[in-house]
Formats: C-alpha cells, sequence, structure tokens
C-alpha cells in the first residue's frame, strides 16, 4: 500500500441478483505532493459484470475524486451463486510503482429455473419404463424428489432416485418403472409424476406434473407360473428394502460447491479452484489434476480459456459439475506518461514522456498522433490542455491515460538594474554601464548600442552628457529605464587683465 494514495469504497460487500445491479462509489485521494493522475482497475471479477464511470482520475495534491463502480452479473447458469471476492486498485501514473489496494467481495444471489420431462408419456405392457430428464437452468445447485400418484391408488412406482441433485446448469436423468397391483387386460392407467425441490412443500407453485398412461397387456403363458415368480420377487424385494436400503436404491454423490476464486485472469495469473463433496468414493477434476480429496483446493493457472469438470462417482453412479476459468487478452499496460514541468508559462515547453508495453498502436490526441511505443515529444501549448495517450493490441483491448500541462498567462521582465557607474566624467572620459534583466526575451539599449544578453557590460567614452534607455520585452509586454551620464567640460586658463589706471 502506498502511504501517497488513499483509496476507500462505500461498501466493501455487495449482494445483488442475477440480472440486476449494485453500486458502490470508489473515493481516491492525492496524498503526495505533486499533481498525479491514479487509474482504477477492478481484480478478480468477470469484465462483463462490471463498468466504472470513470477508469481514471486527475488530482492536486490533497484533493480526492470518485469513480462509480456498477456490477451488474447476467441472469443466466453460468452466473452460479456465492461469495466472489474482488479487488479495487489505484495505480499513479507519474510513479507505476504507488499502488493502493481495498479487497471487497459480492454476494450473488441463486435463482431456481428447472423443468422436468418424461419419455415415453405412454407405455402398452406389463409394465411400463419411463425416462425423466430434470433439467437446472438456475444458478445454483438444486435437489429434486420426486413421487408417482394415480387416482385410484392401483399402481406401484419405482424410480431409480427419489432424490437426485442436479448441479447449475445441468441436467440429471431418473429412471420409473410403474406396474398395476391388479390388472386387467386392456385396462388403461393414467398417473402423474410430481417433481419438487426438496425445500418446497406439496401443494406448491414449484412442484412439476407430468402425465402418464400405461395400458395393461398381460404376456401369455401359464398364468400361476407368473404369479408365483411376481410372488417371488416381491419377497426378495421386500427382503432387499427391508434389511438392506442401500442396495436397493443407493443416492448419487453431491456435489456440494464447485467453484474457483477468480472466475477471469490474465496469462500468467492463477486461480483457486475449491470443491465440496458428500457420498462418493472416487473424486476427479480434468483437464490436467486426476483425482482430488472429497474436499480440497487446488491453483491453477491456464494459458487459454478452460472449463474443469469435477465428476464424483460411487455405485450409484457418477455426478457432474463444471467451471470455466476465462483467460484474458493481455491488456496494454501504459508505465508512464507525464509532462515535465507540468506547469509553465504561455510561450514556454514542457517535454511529454511515456513508455507504453503490450501495444502494437500508440497515438497521442492534440495533433501529436502515431507514436513509438517509449519516447519524449516537446511541446508548447498556449493554454492548460490534457493530452490523452491510447495504447491498443491486436486482440482489441485498448487502455488510455492522460496528462495535463498547465499553462499560465506570462509575466512582464523583471528589471534588476541598470546603471552607469560612474555617473560623471570629463571630458573624453568612459563609463561602466551595466544590467540585469529576469524573464524577458529581448533586451535592446538605444545609443547605438542594440541588442544586448540579459545579464552585461558595455563601456562607454563619452563627451556629451548623454540619458541611455533600456528596454526588456516578452510575450507579457516591455519595461523599460534609464541611466545618465553627465560630461563636465574643462576650461582653459584666464588671461590676467590688465588693471585700469585713473587719469591724472
Amino acid at each position: 500500500m502506498s502511504a501517497n494514495i488513499g483509496l476507500s469504497l462505500s461498501a466493501t460487500k455487495l449482494e445483488v441478483a442475477p440480472g440486476e445491479s449494485v453500486e458502490a462509489t470508489v473515493a481516491i485521494r492525492n496524498q503526495s505532493q505533486v499533481v498525479d493522475e491514479f487509474d482504477i482497475r477492478i481484480q478478480g471479477l468477470d469484465p462483463t459484470w462490471w463498468t466504472l464511470s470513470t477508469t481514471s482520475v486527475s488530482l492536486f495534491p490533497g484533493d480526492y475524486g470518485e469513480a462509480k463502480l456498477t456490477i451488474q452479473p447476467p441472469k443466466e447458469a453460468e452466473a452460479k451463486a456465492g461469495s466472489y471476492s474482488f479487488q479495487v486498485r489505484a495505480v499513479s501514473q507519474a510513479s507505476p510503482g504507488e499502488m493502493t489496494e481495498e479487497e471487497a467481495y459480492l454476494v450473488l444471489r441463486g435463482f431456481l429455473v428447472w423443468d422436468v420431462e418424461m419419455s415415453p408419456t405412454k407405455v402398452v405392457g406389463e409394465s411400463g419404463t419411463y425416462r425423466l430428464t430434470a433439467n437446472n437452468s438456475g444458478n445454483t445447485d438444486i435437489t429434486l424428489i420426486f413421487e408417482g400418484k394415480d387416482p385410484e391408488e392401483s399402481l406401484n412406482y419405482a424410480f431409480s432416485h427419489v432424490k437426485v441433485t442436479v448441479p447449475a446448469g445441468e441436467s440429471a436423468l431418473i429412471t420409473l418403472k410403474v406396474r398395476p397391483k391388479k390388472g386387467e387386460k386392456g385396462e388403461l392407467y393414467s398417473f402423474q409424476v410430481l417433481g419438487r425441490p426438496v425445500e418446497a412443500k406439496v401443494p406448491s407453485r414449484e412442484v412439476k406434473t407430468i402425465n402418464g398412461q400405461l395400458e395393461y397387456r398381460r404376456r401369455r403363458g401359464n398364468a400361476w407360473k407368473w404369479i408365483l415368480l411376481v410372488l417371488a420377487l416381491l419377497a426378495v424385494a421386500f427382503a432387499i428394502w427391508k434389511f438392506i436400503p442401500p442396495l436397493l436404491n443407493p443416492p448419487l454423490a453431491i456435489i456440494n460447491s464447485f467453484t474457483a476464486d477468480r472466475t477471469s485472469i490474465f496469462a500468467g495469473d492463477s486461480s483457486t479452484l475449491s470443491w465440496s463433496v458428500s457420498g462418493a468414493t472416487q473424486v476427479t477434476i480434468d483437464p490436467g489434476i486426476g483425482s482430488v480429496a472429497l474436499t480440497g483446493t487446488r491453483t491453477v493457472s491456464p494459458t487459454t480459456t478452460t472449463t474443469y469438470t469435477l465428476m464424483a462417482g460411487n455405485k450409484a453412479g457418477d455426478s457432474k459439475a463444471t467451471f470455466q476459468v476465462t483467460v484474458l487478452p493481455p491488456l496494454p499496460i501504459i508505465t508512464t506518461f507525464f509532462p515535465n514541468p507540468i506547469s509553465i508559462t504561455a510561450g514556454s515547453s514542457s517535454t511529454l514522456s511515456w513508455s507504453v508495453s503490450n501495444a502494437t498502436t500508440v497515438t497521442i490526441d492534440q495533433g501529436i498522433g502515431s507514436v513509438a511505443l517509449t519516447g519524449t515529444r516537446t511541446i508548447s501549448p498556449t493554454a492548460t490542455t490534457t493530452y490523452t495517450l491510447t495504447a491498443s493490441n491486436a486482440a482489441g483491448n485498448t487502455t488510455t491515460a492522460t496528462a495535463q500541462v498547465i499553462v499560465s498567462a506570462p509575466y512582464l521582465p523583471v528589471i534588476n538594474y541598470f546603471k552607469a557607474t560612474p555617473t560623471t566624467i570629463w571630458d573624453s572620459g568612459s563609463s561602466t554601464l551595466s544590467w540585469s534583466i529576469s524573464g524577458a526575451t529581448q533586451v535592446t539599449i538605444d545609443q547605438g548600442i542594440g541588442s544586448v544578453a540579459l545579464t552585461g557590460t558595455r563601456v562607454v567614452s563619452l563627451t556629451t552628457t548623454t540619458t541611455y534607455t533600456l528596454t526588456a520585452s516578452n510575450a507579457a509586454g516591455s519595461l523599460a529605464t534609464t541611466a545618465r551620464v553627465t560630461v563636465f567640460h574643462i576650461i582653459g586658463p584666464i588671461e590676467p587683465i590688465e588693471p585700469i589706471i585713473p587719469l591724472p
């Protein structure tokens, strides 16, 4: 965590139902001593689930800015119910090594969408075998219970699985055998198969009803022989049901959960798979993992989008669950993009510097155009200007960054001093002009001297008193000052005057 970057979230626990949205405010404070821009990044969430009102915030020292994070997972089986941890990061553009991160998590509620189909719906014979297919289109696993009913209670029903767990987005097959308790040739029996979640109570809107028919037709042959055979089979079935229940209808293994902490990663990053299984004798995960314990975690680093399949098996069969880890193409990375200096006066220059990786094209607006991945450019904006760098790669990913140059109005030049030493001389003597100017683009002195440097001296020889005018100019205007050298003339010797002698 960087002491120069303050980061906070309006809420670190967000809860939302698939298809709906939830919002949080990301607040960033610039705690450094320089103007900086901060990139906002979200890690650990599927990028198709969230949007940011802005991906970067430019701040003066001590200021803060905000961005709105909106999360809206799709209403589909792939958006599995559960808790998803994610990170919100603020990264300095001026110093890319400076970063602050906040941990948050999203609770995605579950929704149930399921149905049951039966095939065939009518069978002719002494008994009928029907196939029930339970489809779970919701985002959470569901456990279903099945039973058969008919108005006269004339039929016996035997399900391969009275209770079955169907993972989100998966299907399960259940077989049903229907036999009349007492049948007459040609008699038509109508019955219903009811399926419901374990938490639903009959009657309920969550109960699915399927209608079926059995037309009884007895096979030819010795009736007593078949009656005795049936009685023997019933006796064996009763013994098995009474004394060895698990052998009659062993339950499938139950996959309690199969998730990952990060559903989307960039190449080179990792995600951790976690799972919990009950009632299995063997659990495997493909591809590339193999046999695992009933409960555990495993860190994976796929280089391409990969669907992991968990198989939990026992004598009753196999239960399956899948989880996909999406590997995203690498984003262009803008390591640096900043001006030096950040603040200039009109007419002055600043230098933009940048460094980009994982990009095929880099452009800068404000008339600069395409540039190399790394470089500098001297700029002289006449007003405060924000430059936007856009980096793109062949995968269609784009990253942007901005840098602002603050342009202030120029100041008039400053005449530190302009003087003559000495200020008085005698005929044909000399004096030294000296001056010092700040912030001028041009300095001139009249009396035939012309343009001079910002600081300097000039020896002048004079025969008459002269006033020199120094003029300093820049884009804001000009100032003038004077220095005067006074020349005294040497007077020749005075001849004596003869005295006037009065007449006598």
